[in-house]
């Protein structure tokens, strides 16, 4: 997994939430490596929404991210996800190397 680890820059851009119109919304994403899988890393993607917007949406959202290395995107994935009391999600996607 170093091999990953070392050459990688991560980042995650969330695209969207709700529709274009809607107000932005707060929150709080966190990715961690879990394990090497073949030549790709599987990678957790936490999403956390602040508190004064999860009424606002409820507990089903659609989440957008682009992952990216050094600003060129990698990788485009598009989740529906349930949020719990805390207004937090989590999903799995698996990063190639490279």
């Amino acid at each position: 997994m170093k091999r990953h680890l070392g050459a990688v820059t991560f980042a995650v851009a969330l695209a969207a939430l709700m529709s274009v119109a809607a107000p932005p919304v707060a929150l709080r994403v966190e990715t961690a490596a879990i394990r090497p899988e073949g030549d790709a890393t599987l990678m957790s993607v936490t999403v956390q929404v602040a508190p004064e917007d999860r009424s606002r949406l409820g507990r089903d959202v659609w989440v957008q991210c682009e992952l990216l290395r050094a600003g060129q995107r990698v990788l485009r994935l598009a989740r529906a996800l349930d949020l719990d009391e805390r207004g937090q999600a989590a999903f799995e996607v698996a990063w190639l190397a490279g």
